[in-house]
């Protein structure tokens, strides 16, 4: 009787190590995910006289656009890459084309908090670059 109460034993641990690691393998995933689903949609932000529009869309891509107002009147456009880094933050790849000298990109680090999206220029928390509100 002792022999089958250690064999249950090891198995019963065996077990319970194997769902503690479906369930963190699980977990991590999950909160990707949700990271990938605040940032989708669309975000808008206004510096002086200029507009920002992004567009967020799966498969870590999108677009935007900038209008400058004012005497320029000017508008600009182009696609963007993104890459979550986290839940609430990751880099955001900007590309655009310039008839002067070709395609250019620019990369931003980016902070989800609730509808509000910070980018920054250098790193999290440095030289921040923009405000954008979810619409």
């Amino acid at each position: 009787m002792k022999k089958k109460s250690v064999i249950w034993s090891v198995m019963t641990i065996m077990m319970v190590t194997i769902l503690c690691a479906v369930f963190a393998a699980c977990s991590k995933s999950d909160s990707e995910q949700q990271g990938n689903n605040a940032l989708i949609g669309t975000w808008v932000g206004k510096d002086g006289n200029v507009n920002l529009t992004v567009y967020i869309e799966t498969a870590n891509s999108g677009r935007w656009s900038e209008y400058i107002g004012g005497e320029y009147g000017k508008t600009a456009s182009g696609r963007l890459t993104y890459q979550m880094t986290g839940n609430d933050r990751g880099t955001v790849t900007i590309i655009f084309e310039d008839s002067s000298s070709g395609t250019q990109t620019d990369t931003f680090y980016f902070i989800i908090q609730g509808s509000v999206l910070y980018l920054y220029e250098h790193g999290y928390g440095d030289d921040l670059e923009w405000v954008l509100y979810k619409q």
